[in-house]
């Protein structure tokens, strides 16, 4: 550990010695779609510089005070040239390169620079893409289901699981900072809008099966999101207002400095009037954001990045109704009259500060440092009374009262991660090395104070439960990690890496090694293969409800091996059509139940298992400049307890075929009355079924869940709809006008079933379906200026 330490010191008070430079940043882009281009060409004369254009076309050079030549080449466009002039008074030189395609029977003309990694595994969502996609809230998190290996079956939250994994075990980054969903919610409809703003978003990466080793400890994925941060001299940003949020954004330069600021509002009460448990609904959410990038100087700048939410979801509940068919329109119902209230509140908090050098052309170093804190907090004082009524069509005159129910909950959950990362990035001829450290501290304090009982005479009652806990969890944890990706010529990239953590909870030192092999058979087809160790590590979900001692846990990390074969073909067009085949080896697991967000652990790493499957996926513009997503999932995971020569048996989240469409249209004669439209189908969840049980004590029979059964939920089919007509207006403005709306069909999708003893010939009790949200009509208007 004080090696680990010694060595981030170390990096941290290297000085290096630069001489006056300036620096020259662009943007390569296609001039016909606005789109960026990967891998583009540049080479400045007269020198030996070059670089290629990254996955967002982007690049930078730093070069000598001077007069110089840039040229680019991209295969299957014209190339160009431009010159620019850096000085002590002008260090700085940006520019927006378009492209235009050329016939694919011209002579191709190719200019060498300096290769960056390209990966097929990599997924990308562009911004248009994100905001047009009908979801709600318009959230970028929501927006990643789209993609290939990411499931979800609830329409309510942006969680999302990723072949054969749970919601926890995904990485999410802003602006290379880690952020974390709430913790607390059950449902989704607490959650409201993610943290990340949309608007402000520039670039969203996907990496789902396999990763670097400069991406942190998780088993299933790592999404990347960067917020843009080089803005014009004059104001610019994007203004909004709907039936379901409201909320502002705005850039602007001055000289060395990049400001972006922005405001959001939301007040989806509409929206929650469609579900299912009728009552007085008052959600709400407001964050605050603020974006500073300053350029100290041409090779080096500092970012700030400051965050602050504040959730709010209030319910008074009036009733839920739930039926359930015992024949053909022979119909029940089951009703539930509330009296009480329920409040969920969500704060997070987040600073980041970050400084960047690029201390000469091959070498770069970032230095950061964030605070994040969450604060949850969960209050729930109901009773209820539970009916029974034989005719679904005709319930006042047939229902029977069945039990009442009491529900209390106080529950807190206030968390905080510091974290202080190092990383100096080398580049050479051939070799592009990369070491980072990173300090981690948590701090968790979690109460638990909730209990629930049920009385009634002639109906199985739920069992009782009073809990009452607290933890006060602070612990460090290290890492360290270096990777090369090897570009050995323009037709092999290997990149090879590893990863070591050490994470004083578990008392572990875990060590990921993590590697990929790029083959491009030529500009057009490449396929990638590769490999790794993932961790991941317990933290609060993994030990909620279980008693911890001197900050430290007798649980150990889960491991997942996983190894993942790509293929990526492109085709004309901006048309891309990619096949990923992957296997998990699952061991060390912890085995769990899950209930829509409700995710409870078990006692021990005592589970083994395998996740298989393949996911084929089309992108690309089937009407030209607007792109359409089109994806199949087949996924195959099991387990069973460790050691035993038990048959494997399918892991709840088990979800065999997935199909996914996100489809955009434009009408011909009027370019911007556009279309999008997102089709969600997956094959059900499984869930465990209660059973009626009897107490050796009391002699009386209870329901509890039979973790010995799995039974699956049916399909779920969802089609969100959403027309957009934009509306340009003098100085490079525009208004577009936006109607969702969201389940058009109204299928009734099942979230999970509350159990219910009605048929006193029997003890077994019956699964009510609870649903998800119903159709809904969204109105919205956005101005970017």
């Amino acid at each position: 550990m004080r090696i680990i330490v010694l060595l981030f010191l170390a990096c941290n008070l290297a000085v290096f010695a630069q001489e006056d430079k300036g620096k020259v940043t662009g943007k390569v882009i296609d001039k016909s779609t606005g789109e960026p281009l990967t891998n583009a060409n540049i080479y400045v004369q007269p020198t030996d510089h070059g670089t290629i254009s990254d996955a967002h076309g982007e690049f930078s050079i730093l070069l000598p005070y001077g007069t110089y030549e840039i040229k680019l080449s991209y295969i299957g466009y014209e190339g160009i040239s431009k010159t620019i002039k850096l000085s002590k008074k002008n260090p700085h030189f940006n520019i927006v390169i378009e492209l235009e395609p050329k016939p694919l029977n011209q002579k191709e003309v190719s200019v060498t620079g300096k290769r960056e990694i390209f990966s097929p595994v990599t997924q990308s969502l562009e911004k248009v893409d994100m905001q047009r996609m009908p979801t709600v809230y318009s959230d970028a998190l929501r927006s990643v289901k789209i993609l290939a290996g990411v499931n979800s079956n609830n329409e309510l939250t942006s969680a999302y699981n990723v072949r054969g994994g749970n919601y926890n075990e995904n990485l999410i980054y802003l602006d290379g900072f880690e952020i974390y969903r709430p913790f607390l919610i059950t449902e989704g409809i607490e959650e409201n809008q993610s943290i990340v703003n949309g608007d402000l978003v520039n670039d969203l990466n996907f990496n789902g099966g396999t990763f670097s080793a400069r991406l942190g400890d998780k088993m299933s994925s790592a999404l990347e999101l960067t917020y843009k941060n080089n803005f014009d001299s004059s104001y610019s940003g994007t203004i909004r207002t709907g039936l379901l949020n409201s909320g502002a954004t705005v850039y602007k330069r001055f000289g060395n400095l990049n400001l972006a600021g922005s405001v959001r509002y939301s007040y989806p009460t509409l929206f929650a009037s469609k579900l299912q448990t009728e009552g007085n609904y008052h959600p709400t959410y407001l964050d605050v954001q603020l974006l500073a990038n300053y350029n100290v100087s041409p090779s080096s700048n500092l970012e700030l990045l400051l965050i602050n939410a504040n959730n709010k979801f209030q319910l008074v509940p009036d009733n839920w109704a739930g039926n359930f068919q015992t024949a053909y329109l022979d119909v029940k119902e089951v009703l539930v009259e509330y009296n009480g209230s329920h409040d969920y509140t969500f704060n997070t908090g987040l600073i980041g500060l970050k400084y960047n050098n690029q201390l000469n052309s091959n070498v770069n170093y970032s230095l950061s440092g964030s605070a994040y804190s969450t604060k949850e907090e969960d209050h729930k004082n109901l009773s209820s009374d539970v009916y029974y009524s034989d005719d679904a069509y005709n319930v006042e005159s047939t229902k029977e009262y069945l039990k009442s129910r009491y529900e209390y909950a106080n529950d807190r959950l206030i968390m905080k991660d510091y974290e202080l990362k190092s990383i100096l990035g080398i580049k050479s001829s051939i070799h592009a090395i990369e070491t980072g450290l990173t300090l981690h501290y948590y701090n968790f304090t979690n109460t638990v104070d909730e209990y629930m009982y049920e009385t009634g005479e002639d109906t199985v009652l739920d069992a009782t439960y009073n809990t009452n806990l607290k933890q006060d969890v602070k612990f460090p944890a290290y890492s360290g990690y270096m990777q090369d990706i090897i570009s050995f010529n323009k037709v092999v990239q290997v990149e090879a890496g590893v990863r070591v953590l050490r994470y004083e909870f578990t008392e572990e030192t875990l060590v990921s090694p993590r590697a990929s092999l790029n083959y491009f058979f030529n500009s057009l087809s490449s396929i990638n293969l590769s490999c790794g160790y993932y961790y991941q590590p317990p933290f609060y979900y993994e030990v909620m409800d279980k008693v911890i001692e001197n900050s430290r846990t007798t649980l150990k990390s889960q491991r997942s091996i996983n190894f993942m074969a790509s293929w990526d073909k492109k085709f004309a067009d901006n048309n891309r059509f990619t096949a990923d085949i992957y296997y998990k080896k699952l061991d060390k697991l912890i085995p769990y139940y899950v209930d829509q967000l409700k995710l409870v652990y078990g006692d021990n790493n005592n589970y083994e298992g395998y996740a298989k499957g393949f996911d084929l996926q089309y992108e690309g513009e089937l009407v030209k400049g607007i792109k359409t997503w089109i994806g199949y999932g087949y996924l195959d995971t099991k387990e069973r307890l460790a050691g035993s020569n038990a048959p494997y048996v399918r892991r709840l989240l088990d979800q065999t075929h997935t199909l996914k469409i996100f489809l955009q249209d434009r009408i011909k004669s009027r370019q911007n009355f556009q279309s999008h439209v997102r089709l969600l189908f997956g094959s059900g969840y499984l869930y465990h079924p209660y059973i009626s049980e009897k107490d050796p004590v009391t002699g009386k029979y209870y329901m509890k869940i039979d973790y010995n059964d799995s039974w699956v939920i049916p399909f779920y089919f969802r089609v969100d709809m959403g027309l957009t007509y934009k509306i340009e207006l003098k100085n490079k403005k525009d208004i577009t006008l936006i109607v969702d709306v969201m389940n058009i069909f109204n299928k009734n999708n099942i979230a999970s079933y509350n159990w219910y003893h009605v048929f006193p010939e029997t003890r077994q009790p019956v699964g009510v379906p609870t649903m998800f949200s119903g159709r809904f009509l969204n109105l919205e208007a956005e101005m970017n200026f």
